[in-house]
């Protein structure tokens, strides 16, 4: 007995074959051998990966963005290009066939937008808000790229590193505010450019070895009180002289016993007469020359260093050190030997063996050779003054 049949019988053969609908023959040229779109969909979108990456690269070697901050600006370049294909071709419902619909795009189009998209990237991520964020940036790249090149500047003189960095230095931007006094703004882009510096270890590292800096230089051309923080208190005039000789014709070295209350009670215009240590002429015979000389064209600087009773100072500060710090003289004269001392900014600290107290008068003979101490010359000069010739000796 024959099996009934279940429906209608369907015939067999090629010439039978049911024809596909337009989605299943869509869905069967993407599918290929049912794995996915073949590969070859998918060159466009490395063709234009590669694009990102290297347009991303150039961008970031013409601004001086370092290669390791440059591989991340890559990445996330490529992630905006994940973005976008995936946004705008989303009703491709998958990934892969939304990077493959970018075969149908024409290649010059495609490139057209890649560059614009990197180049709107890049803008973006590294345009500083102002002047001063891109100083301050500047300041990190130049620190960092000399420490990575250390290696190959091994040929440069003692410190191949320090040298780099203080080619590197640039001034300050200036504080453009209407209405405010020059002074004021320039006083105001001092402070402000310490800020910056100091969030920079390995700047300040540099920059205490050249010169002796630390947290407690304001870098406005005045000194700190060591006795005092208040800002409205008296302070005097602060410079950066070359770091000389004390055998040099143009400084005078005095001695005083700082366990003495009558040395350091000495007015400063006493000492100044009284017979120096390291030569036989008198500075002055009289107060009148005294403040005659003091208050020259080229005024003279005064400086205290308080070494223990071994110790024999040659210079004027310690001989690593590029420039000094010393104080204006015609704003110390009138004053007693601890006042004078403590407005500079030193302090008479005790040591457990006996200590000499030094008083260095430094006579400038060039304008160049006492620069009043700001973080604007200082960043203006570096460069200058580690490759002047040691006059420490």
């Amino acid at each position: 007995m024959a099996t009934p049949s279940l429906g209608p019988e369907v015939p067999h053969g090629a010439e039978h074959k049911r024809k596909a609908t337009p989605a299943q023959s869509r869905v069967r040229r993407s599918s290929g051998n049912g794995h996915g779109p073949p590969l070859r969909e998918l060159l466009p979108f490395v063709e234009i990966v590669g694009g990102f990456i290297a347009i991303t690269q150039v961008i970031c070697e013409l601004r001086g963005v370092p290669a390791r901050v440059a591989a991340y600006y890559s990445v996330a370049a490529v992630a905006l290009l994940l973005v976008v294909a995936v946004g705008v071709m989303y009703r491709q419902k998958t990934l892969v066939r939304a990077l493959g619909y970018l075969n149908r795009v024409p290649t010059v189009v495609v490139w057209i937008v890649a560059l614009g998209a990197t180049i709107a990237l890049i803008v973006v991520l590294l345009r500083p808000k102002d002047a001063w964020q891109a100083w301050g940036r500047d300041l990190s790249h130049v620190v960092r790229d000399c420490q990575q090149r250390g290696a190959e500047l091994s040929g440069e003189d003692n410190d191949p590193v320090g040298q780099c960095i203080a080619a590197g230095l640039t001034p300050p931007p200036h504080l453009a505010e209407s209405g405010v006094p020059d002074t004021f703004a320039q006083l105001a882009r001092d402070v402000r450019a310490g800020l910056v510096v100091f969030q920079n270890q390995e700047l300040t590292k540099q920059l205490n070895g050249w010169y002796g800096i630390d947290d407690r230089f304001v870098g406005i051309g005045t000194s700190q009180p060591q006795s005092t923080q208040d800002s409205a208190a008296e302070r005097v005039p602060e410079f950066l002289t070359p770091n000389y000789s004390l055998q040099d014709d143009s400084v005078w070295v005095w001695q005083l016993d700082p366990r003495k209350p009558e040395d350091i009670s000495l007015p400063i215009s006493k000492v100044l007469q009284s017979q120096p240590t390291n030569r036989s002429n008198l500075f002055a015979q009289s107060d009148g020359e005294v403040h005659q000389r003091a208050h020259a064209a080229l005024s003279p600087v005064i400086r205290f260093a308080l070494l223990q009773e071994s110790l024999h100072p040659t210079c004027l500060g310690p001989p690593q050190r590029r420039r000094v710090f010393a104080s204006a003289l015609d704003a110390m004269i009138d004053k007693t030997v601890s006042e004078a001392e403590d407005y500079s900014g030193y302090s008479l600290r005790p040591f457990p063996k006996k200590e000499v107290l030094y008083i260095m008068v430094f006579v400038p003979a060039t304008p160049d050779q006492a620069v009043r101490a700001t973080w604007t010359s200082i960043l203006e000069n570096t460069a200058k003054w580690t490759r002047e010739r040691a006059v420490c000796q």
